[in-house]
C-alpha cells in the first residue's frame, strides 16, 4: 500500500524531511492551497535534492489548490471558541486579534453570505451560524460548538457551490504552467464531481509540455462526485476519496458505505484508489493510535485499497515521521496476514454495498 505524507512548513527542516523520507513515505504531498505557489515550488526543489542525496525512490505529489473560501492569518495561529460565543467574521487577509474579528478571504463577505447560513470550518471541527449582516464586509456569527479554529483553514458554506470550470481556468493561467520545471510524479485535482470536470482537468494537464507526464489523481469530495464516479474514473490514473470534505458535502452517516462502494468500483475497473483524511490523526499527540483508527486502516488493507494519504497527521504534527512509521508498521502486519490468507479475500475483490447510492 502506497503511503502519501503531507509535507508542511516543517519540511524545510532538513533533519525532519530526511526522517519523513526514511520512515517509509512513498510520496510526499505538497498542498498548494496553503502559502504561495513560489513557496511550495521552493520546498519541492529542496525536497528533490534531499531525495537525490538519500538515493530514495520517494515521489512528489502536487495537490492543486482547491476553490474553498479560507480564513486569513492571525498571530495566535489558533483561536479557541466556546459554544454560544458570538464572533465577527470580516473580509480580510489578517487580523491582529481574532476576538475583535476573524478574517475570511472572501471579498464583500457581508454581501455574499446571509443570516441563518451555517459555516463549517475545516473538516467539521467548529461550526458557526450567521446571525446578522453588519456591513458589506462583516457578519455577526454564533458558535455552535466548542473547539479550536486554526488560521488559513477552509470554510464550507451551506448552499454555496463552487464554480469549478472557472477555477480550472484560473489554474491553467496561474499555476499549471509553473509546475512543468518541477517534474512532479503526481498531480491531484480537487472537487471532481462530474465527468465534465474530470475531462477538463485531464485536458488542462495533458496539453502542457511535460518532460514526463505526471499521473493524474482525481479527488472525489462530494456526494455528486460519488454518484458520478463510474464516469469520473475514466479520466484519471488514480482516484482519491477525500473523506474530510466528503463528510461535510455528503451525509456523514453514509461515508463508510461510500468508501466500500468506491473500493468495489475501483477494483472492478482496475483503477487504483487512495483514501485520505483522519487515517491516524490521533498520532499527532498520542503514542498509540486510537483503536478505531487501527481497525480502519486494517480494513483498508484487507479491502485492497491501493494507498492512503496522511493529511493533518504529518501536515500539522511536530513529529511528522512518527505517523508515517506507525502506518508502515500496521500496513506491513496486515499485508503479511492477507498474503497468508489470500484465498479467503480473493472472493471479496468485487464485493461492496453497490446499492449505497440508492439508500
Amino acid at each position: 500500500m502506497l503511503i502519501i505524507a503531507t509535507a508542511s512548513h516543517l519540511s524545510s527542516n532538513l533533519n525532519i524531511l530526511k526522517k519523513m523520507i526514511l520512515s517509509g513515505s512513498d510520496v510526499l504531498r505538497f498542498n498548494f492551497s496553503y502559502g504561495t505557489a513560489e513557496e511550495k515550488m521552493e520546498s519541492i526543489r529542496l525536497t528533490q535534492n534531499v531525495i537525490s542525496e538519500l538515493n530514495s525512490s520517494t515521489k512528489i505529489l502536487i495537490d492543486l489548490p482547491n476553490p474553498k473560501i479560507r480564513l486569513g492569518d492571525f498571530p495566535q495561529k489558533t483561536f479557541t471558541v466556546q459554544e454560544g460565543d458570538k464572533i465577527i467574521l470580516k473580509t480580510a487577509s489578517y487580523s491582529d486579534d481574532p476576538i475583535v474579528f476573524l478574517p475570511v478571504q472572501l471579498p464583500n463577505a457581508g454581501n455574499e453570505l446571509f443570516p441563518e447560513q451555517t459555516i463549517v470550518i475545516d473538516e467539521g471541527e467548529v461550526a458557526i451560524k450567521i446571525i446578522s449582516v453588519l456591513s458589506s464586509d462583516s457578519l455577526e456569527c454564533l458558535v455552535l460548538n466548542s473547539g479550536t479554529i486554526l488560521r488559513y483553514k477552509g470554510i464550507n458554506v451551506q448552499d454555496n457551490p463552487y464554480n469549478m470550470e472557472e477555477h480550472i481556468r484560473q489554474l491553467e493561467e496561474k499555476i499549471l504552467p509553473k509546475l512543468i520545471s518541477l517534474d512532479p510524479n503526481y498531480i491531484a485535482c480537487p472537487f471532481v464531481d462530474s465527468a465534465i470536470i474530470a475531462e477538463k482537468y485531464k485536458t488542462a494537464i495533458e496539453k502542457l509540455s511535460w518532460n514526463v507526464k505526471p499521473k493524474i489523481i482525481l479527488k472525489i469530495e462530494s456526494e455528486e462526485g460519488v454518484k458520478n464516479a463510474p464516469e469520473i474514473i475514466n479520466y484519471g490514473d488514480m482516484i482519491l476519496m477525500e473523506r474530510g470534505n466528503l463528510g461535510i458535502h455528503a451525509p456523514f452517516e453514509k461515508i463508510g458505505l461510500y468508501q466500500k462502494y468506491l473500493i468495489a468500483l475501483c477494483k472492478k475497473n482496475n483503477k487504483p484508489l487512495i483514501i485520505a483524511t483522519q487515517i491516524l490523526e490521533s498520532t499527532i499527540h498520542n503514542y498509540i493510535p486510537q483503536r478505531c483508527e487501527l481497525s480502519d486502516l486494517t480494513n483498508m488493507v484487507l479491502d485492497g485499497v491501493d494507498g492512503i494519504m496522511l493529511c493533518h497527521e504529518t501536515g500539522i504534527s511536530m513529529r511528522p515521521a512518527y505517523p508515517i512509521s506507525i502506518a508502515r508498521k500496521i500496513i506491513a502486519e496486515v499485508e503479511n496476514y492477507r498474503n497468508k490468507n489470500r484465498a479467503k479475500y480473493e472472493h471479496q475483490r468485487d464485493s461492496g454495498p453497490t446499492d449505497a447510492l440508492n439508500n
